[in-house]
Parts: C-alpha cells; structure tokens; sequence
C-alpha cells in the first residue's frame, strides 16, 4: 500500500506494509513508542516516520559505557567471533572502527604494524577513547573525512548500521574513506530470524527505538551496487545476547541484568547451535570509477552520526 509518510531508507519508494507497531523500549526504558514498516519494493524494514534526531535516546546509553576487566574479557572470549578479525590484516594496515562504543572491539585488534582508529560522534567521549585506548578516535566526521579520506583498508560497523537514519549517506561516506579494494564489515540484527519472529516486539535485537532499520542481504545489495561496493560474503554469527535479553523482556516486560546473565548458558548454546538472529556482510570497495553507476540523490549527513550497538 502508499502511505503519506513512508520512504525507504534503501531504494525510496513509498509502498510498505505494516510490520510491527507500537514497539517500546524494553531495554532502556524510554518513554518513545515506534512502528516498523516493511518496504514493498526492496523488503527493507524501517521505522516509519523515519526520526529526525535521535540523540536524546543515547544520553545514557550502557553501550558506550566502559566495563569492567572480568566483563570485557568474557565479551571477548563469548563474541568477538562475531566482530572482524584484525589477525588477517598485514603490518601497514590501517582499520577504522565506525561507531566504536565504549572501545572494546579497538582494545581486542591492537595488532603490530596495524593502525586502529576509531569514531564516536562525541568529542568528549572520543577524546576519552583516545587516552584510554592509545589509538586517534575522532568525534568529528569531518576532520576524520578531511584527515583520512581514502586510507583505510578495513572500515567496520559492528552493531551501528541499523542505528543510522540515512542509509545512502552512510555508504558513501565509507566509499570515501576506504582505498580501492578495501574492505566494509557490517554486522547487523536480522529481522526475520527465528528469535525475531519468537519475541517479536519484545526482541532484544529490535531495541527500539533506537534501531532505525534492518538492511539484510538484498538491501546492501542494492545499496553496495549504488555506491561502488561489492557484496562479498554473508555469514550468521553466533550472537547470545540477543535471546539472552529478550527473555527478561517476555517475562518481565523489561530488561532484567541479573535474569539476562542466567540466561546466557542457554543463549550461548542456541547461538552456536541455530545462529540466525544477527548476521556479518563483508563488502568490497570498487576502483574510483565505481561509485555513482546508478544515480543516487544527494542528501545532507544525518543528524545523528552511527553509534554503537
């Protein structure tokens, strides 16, 4: 059907369907109810209206908050399966962690001869980075354009995507920041996974309203073929928290830490076992010629810069 207010985030259009409505926030609590729209055209499911700045649902977001030692290295050892893997990358390569959250993912590649960089679109959470992590985190997408357009081999954006209010704008800004041939590492939630049909609204992996979108396979597809890509690889990624959070949800009707962390025996061997809920794509920059095959519009960077999931 046409609505007044849908547009896809992907190819434009204004033909959807309704997916789901009235979500709410069970994880932080908000006072913010949204409804997701499936796009007829290229089958992307977006928040419609799409918001116009989201900044006051991350004020105090967990995820940029740092953890404790004992917590970060069980995160390592249960999920860094999921994230890229800087162990491939040669001495000389330069990695730029897009939407870096409270640095772990940085702390975990510090590899010899490799440079990490990293962006938080804070320049006081940024600065705060780049002391604790010893590596240049930029809380501004303009000096990091300015200062490192075209250099990176590997740009990642691990659980940041479907935070973005603009698609297009997001892939050409990373087109402009890799070098010809680099690599873009995108892991997201999957919307139409077993786990997300389970719990439906009340999905961890859904988090609204603070996940704007749900690209899979065909949009970043159409997305990459726009903006000089090449979709490289798929793979499902064994993600526990996602199960582990929704269950204090379905139970409770909020997120519970304590019932989460009892989950997680359970969460673990389900995403080892049946991996469905949150998938990686790897993408492959074209040469400078490739970008703008198909026209696209030019849109101005949303307000709200990629963030960490």
């Amino acid at each position: 059907m046409t609505t007044d207010t849908f547009r896809c985030l992907c190819c434009r259009s204004d033909r959807a369907t309704p997916h789901l409505h009235d979500c709410r926030d069970y994880y932080m609590q908000l006072p913010a109810t949204v409804s997701y729209m499936r796009c007829s055209t290229c089958g992307l499911v977006q928040q419609s209206p799409v918001p116009a700045d989201t900044s006051a649902w991350y004020a105090e977001y967990p995820m940029h908050q740092r953890r404790s030692a004992f917590a970060d290295a069980l995160r390592s050892i249960i999920m860094s399966g999921c994230y890229f893997d800087a162990t491939q990358l040669a001495s000389g390569s330069r990695l730029l962690d897009l939407g870096c959250g409270d640095g772990a993912y940085l702390a975990w590649s510090r590899r010899d001869g490799v440079q990490r960089v990293g962006f938080e679109p804070s320049t006081r959470h940024a600065a705060a980075l780049t002391h604790r992590l010893g590596c240049p985190v930029y809380g501004a997408i303009d000096d990091l354009k300015r200062e490192r357009a075209g250099t990176f081999d590997v740009v990642t954006m691990h659980y940041v995507l479907e935070h973005v209010t603009s698609l297009h704008d997001t892939f050409s800004l990373v087109h402009d920041l890799l070098r010809p041939g680099g690599t873009f590492y995108v892991l997201v939630p999957h919307i139409d996974s077993w786990e997300a049909r389970l719990f439906q609204r009340r999905w961890h992996g859904l988090d609204p309203p603070r996940h704007v979108s749900f690209p899979d396979a065909g949009v970043l597809t159409r997305l990459a073929r726009e903006h000089g890509f090449t979709l490289d690889r798929e793979r499902r990624v064994p993600f526990p928290n996602g199960f582990a959070g929704s269950v204090p949800a379905a139970l409770c009707g909020r997120y519970v830490h304590p019932l989460f962390v009892a989950m997680m025996p359970v969460a673990i061997g389900l995403a080892y076992l049946a991996p469905s809920a949150f998938r990686a794509y790897s993408l492959m920059r074209g040469g400078p010629s490739a970008k703008g095959q198909d026209a696209v519009e030019e849109h101005p960077l949303p307000h709200q810069q990629p963030r960490a999931s």
